[in-house]
């Protein structure tokens, strides 16, 4: 199908992108995806190696999704995948439609904890003076340094934000922000239904033990509590990391 119209919505890990995919789905004009390009390779190396990756990569991916016969001519990818590739994006894909999707970093920090396998390759910094720091910090600190570099990344590129706080409690913001920018609709009464239905929560220790090792992957035991429950240490470090920015985006 020729004339296709492209939208993006792009984030940190467990900012609710998962769920925000559900939501959409609703909508019946639209082809909407969660995660269609889900590789780590990808992943790792936009971040690594930029532009001169990311540009053929998607040039690839974009030949395969017209290759496709889609029902009607709107395509919505959320993906946090895309978050080190806006550029590209937006210049292989001829769209502006790509927004920043945000949730307290409080929430995404203590979810990442949960999920994060020191084992596996993760974001690393790219300057000395930042990879000194890295090697001598432990898995909170880096999460947290994640979140912070990522967000602020995104930030610089003026993408319109959505809080997902916003989006789960408020119809009007969720139509205006999103629904009417990249012309799509969906009753309220709808979005009561599907907000209603959490997706993706982060399960029990017991169903992610044997998860992991169903998977043969690593299994994280490390769970962090709520915030008022953190150790003084780990609220000091996400206040001196990630308090700057989590005050740019209107969270206290």
């Amino acid at each position: 199908m020729n004339g296709i119209k492209y939208a993006f919505v792009t984030g940190v890990g467990r900012s609710g992108t998962t769920f925000l995919s559900h939501l959409l789905s609703h909508c019946k004009d639209a082809n909407v995806h969660h995660e269609f390009e889900r590789t780590r390779e990808f992943q790792l190396l936009s971040w690594y190696l930029g532009t001169s990756y990311c540009r053929p990569y998607l040039e690839k991916l974009k030949a395969e999704i017209e290759a496709d016969n889609l029902k009607n001519d709107r395509f919505i990818d959320v993906n946090g995948g895309y978050r080190h590739c806006t550029d590209a994006l937006e210049e292989v894909f001829n769209t502006k439609e790509i927004f920043h999707m945000v949730r307290h970093p409080k929430a995404v920090v203590r979810s990442l904890y949960t999920r994060r396998d020191e084992r596996n390759v993760h974001f690393v910094p790219k300057t000395e003076s930042e990879i000194e720091w890295w090697i001598k910090s432990d898995k909170f600190s880096r999460i947290c340094w994640n979140w912070k570099t990522d967000t602020e990344l995104l930030l610089e590129k003026g993408l319109d934000v959505l809080h997902f706080e916003k989006i789960i409690s408020d119809y009007d913001y969720f139509k205006i922000h999103l629904l009417d920018k990249v012309g799509l609709y969906m009753d309220e009464s709808s979005w009561q239904n599907a907000v209603g239905v959490k997706k993706n929560k982060t399960k029990s220790k017991v169903y992610r033990f044997l998860y992991a090792k169903y998977k043969g992957k690593a299994f994280v035991e490390d769970r962090l509590p709520e915030f008022e429950d953190w150790p003084y240490d780990y609220k000091k470090t996400f206040t001196d990391i990630c308090g700057e920015t989590m005050t740019k985006l209107g969270y206290e």
